[in-house]
């Protein structure tokens, strides 16, 4: 029964791994597409729509992001 709930326990693994990897290529291939057919002008308008609509997300976004790069400049 061991065997049995292990492998059982493998393949859903196996199964989250594909499932996971399919859609981030998905997210990769919609993410090239959109700048291949979108100006720069474009996309920082869907950008500023985006901050517009979710202020909370954006603030966090900018926290994490000032965090990495100050994290990146320091010297220790």
């Amino acid at each position: 029964m061991t065997q049995n709930t292990s492998a059982d326990l493998t393949d859903l693994a196996h199964s989250a791994l594909s499932s996971a990897a399919a859609k981030a290529k998905e997210g990769g291939d919609a993410t090239a597409q959109y700048i291949r057919w979108n100006s720069t002008q474009e996309m920082v308008a869907d950008f500023k729509q985006f901050v517009i609509r979710n202020p909370g997300a954006s603030v966090v976004c900018a926290a994490m992001v000032g965090l990495l790069l100050g994290r990146g400049i320091s010297k220790r």
